[in-house]
């Protein structure tokens, strides 16, 4: 329509370095400023374009999990805006109207600032039970989603305060943090339970409530810091295998399912799918094929031998799996018997306290050591990362380089002898 061009502009950026969206329209020699309800890093958008980063190779570090979907909702939003000002405008003009600024601001406040139905605006805990009771996650993150609805449940108790989903915002983040490092948490349980609460916020939103949108601000943001988990290099794990413990003992059951675990990346909770149907011969060598319980992806494994070894003991009728808890007394004492007593310094941040102690590397030993020693140790053999992420399941290399354990010390071991670091200076002539 002549003399209509919806168009999208940022405001400088606050404290929190996000900038709010306006929309402005010039027609008839009328100027139309209408604020958005959406904020985005100012360094994420395309002015010639009027919208966010949309792609990967748009942005000049990898963007964080969920940012491009994110960015795709604004621009998605953007659209509608440009849509309805549009259509707005094109009934005013039809009717013989030329609208005032004021009367575009109302038609648009008509359209996407609707008072809220009542019906809709729930208390925050009242809608985590209903996302608990219609959620089929696995058992793992049913946990994780039970544990951090009992802690919501104490904050509100402490704080004296029942929270609706309107009132979600960026105090209600300071005021649950703070609760966390006063007990005090660690980091990872701290962003843990934060990121529960923005999936909770993310599906209340998805299903039409009244939800405060500061769960999407950068400043809401989960936290975390990298575990100080170990992994067992090939001496080690052949120190386990070859401890000399009492046949067909829990020791014993124990230590050939984290050997084989160590050889496949096979998470704890996939071992009880170790059976003969899930392996089958390729040219006279053996893959163990299955579907992981946690991601439902399909994967497959060379057999080593030394599994094949395992699976002959037991006639291929692998043992029944114990409880993780117990597995991982038993590996504790187990590693101990191997000998593994190589210090590791340990650090663990809880509340604002940054601790340090120093444990023997067989205290550190627990059944997901051996999918990580896997993932490492096949890196350090110079399997190509992609082959090793289509085994342990890895979606970007970012996540997996950030799984495995490479010491630096190691690392430059593994590099001296690299034609960058031997070569000698050329004498000018």
């Amino acid at each position: 329509m002549p003399g209509l061009k919806p168009q999208f502009k940022l405001k400088v950026a606050n404290k929190e370095g996000l900038s709010m969206i306006y929309l402005r329209v010039y027609y008839e020699g009328k100027r139309l400023t209408y604020y958005l309800p959406l904020s985005i890093d100012p360094n994420h958008w395309i002015k010639e374009e009027q919208r966010p980063l949309l792609y990967k190779k748009e942005f000049k570090t990898p963007p964080q999990d969920g940012t491009i979907r994110q960015y795709q909702d604004i621009k998605d939003q953007l659209d509608r805006y440009g849509t309805e000002t549009t259509r707005i405008y094109g009934n005013f003009r039809y009717n013989g109207q030329i609208p005032s600024p004021k009367q575009m601001k109302e038609e648009l406040d008509k359209v996407f600032r609707k008072q809220p139905d009542e019906a809709k605006i729930l208390l925050f805990g009242a809608f985590i039970d209903d996302f608990i009771a219609r959620s089929n996650k696995k058992s793992n993150t049913m946990r994780n989603y039970h544990t951090t609805k009992r802690h919501f449940e104490a904050f509100e108790k402490k704080t004296g305060k029942k929270y609706r989903l309107t009132e979600m915002d960026l105090n209600f983040y300071d005021a649950f943090v703070r609760y966390f490092m006063e007990k005090p948490s660690s980091t990872n349980t701290i962003g843990t339970n934060i990121k529960n609460i923005k999936v909770f916020l993310a599906d209340a939103d998805d299903r039409g409530y009244v939800v405060n949108q500061d769960f999407r601000k950068k400043h809401f943001k989960t936290v975390e810091e990298d575990a100080d988990t170990i992994y067992l290099n090939e001496a080690e794990i052949d120190a386990i295998a070859n401890l000399k413990l009492k046949q067909d003992g829990k020791l014993d059951r124990v230590r050939d399912w984290f050997v084989v675990g160590c050889l496949t990346g096979l998470r704890y909770s996939d071992y009880h799918q170790l059976r003969k149907e899930n392996i089958e011969s390729v040219d006279n060598r053996y893959m163990l094929t299955l579907r992981m319980i946690k991601t439902g992806l399909p994967i497959s494994v060379p057999v080593n031998p030394q599994v094949l070894n395992i699976l002959n003991k037991y006639v291929w009728d692998m043992p029944k799996v114990l409880s993780n808890q117990k597995t991982n007394e038993y590996l504790k004492e187990i590693a101990a018997a191997a000998k593994l007593n190589s210090k590791e310094l340990i650090h663990r941040t809880n509340g604002n306290l940054r601790h340090e102690e120093t444990l023997f590397k067989w205290q550190l030993v627990s059944t997901h050591t051996a999918r990580r020693s896997f993932a490492t140790n096949a890196y350090y053999a110079g399997i190509p990362t992609i082959k090793i992420m289509l085994i342990t399941g890895h979606k970007t290399e970012r996540s997996f380089l950030k799984y495995i354990r490479i010491k630096t010390k190691e690392n430059a071991l593994d590099l001296i002898d690299h034609p960058f670091f031997t070569r000698e200076l050329k004498q000018s002539v």
